[in-house]
């Protein structure tokens, strides 16, 4: 059972949902020698997740540990980001066999118009991609984004849970 990984040429990705992708300008600047705005947006954000006024939304940045992948457990959208690990088995297995421990102190509240949500590096420009970003699909709504970290003797990893917000 492998799952697809998105692996960004900077350490900071940007996840956005689909009908914002073009408001996002990643480090393109009208301006020689300055940086973009949004990228310099992405860069003042906290932590290791963090979200971010995209146009009329939101999306979310993800700071370090830039290599990400969505899947699915227990009818949850989870992002995992993999921090150190021999191969993606002992991810996996990390993943799939451990308890969620207990979450962070800090909850990140997402609201999600529904649709695709589309994992890009955040230096690009979500209008002109050289390449297809990795994408899943997220009904619309309220989401409280709880972060755990779970460790074993061979691997690392950072685990974003969607849970349904009230």
């Amino acid at each position: 059972m492998g799952i697809e990984w998105f692996e960004p040429q900077s350490k900071t990705v940007a996840v956005i949902p689909s009908p914002l992708l073009c408001a996002w300008t990643g480090a393109e600047s009208n301006e020689p020698g300055v940086p973009g705005k949004d990228w310099g947006r992405a860069c003042e954000t906290s932590g290791l997740i963090d979200s971010l006024t995209i146009g009329e939304g939101y999306g979310l940045i993800l700071n370090e540990y830039p290599v990400a992948a969505f899947t699915e457990k227990d009818g949850d959208l989870h992002l995992l980001r993999w921090v150190c690990a021999d191969g993606e088995s002992d991810i996996l297995s990390l993943f799939n066999t451990a308890a969620s421990p207990k979450t962070d102190d800090k909850i990140i509240k997402f609201i999600h118009p529904g649709g695709r949500l589309c994992m890009i590096d955040a230096l690009d420009s979500g209008s002109e991609l050289s390449y297809q970003p990795l994408t899943t699909e997220l009904p619309p709504g309220k989401y409280a984004i709880e972060s755990y970290t779970l460790k074993a003797s061979k691997a690392e990893l950072i685990v974003h849970r969607f849970r349904r917000a009230e």
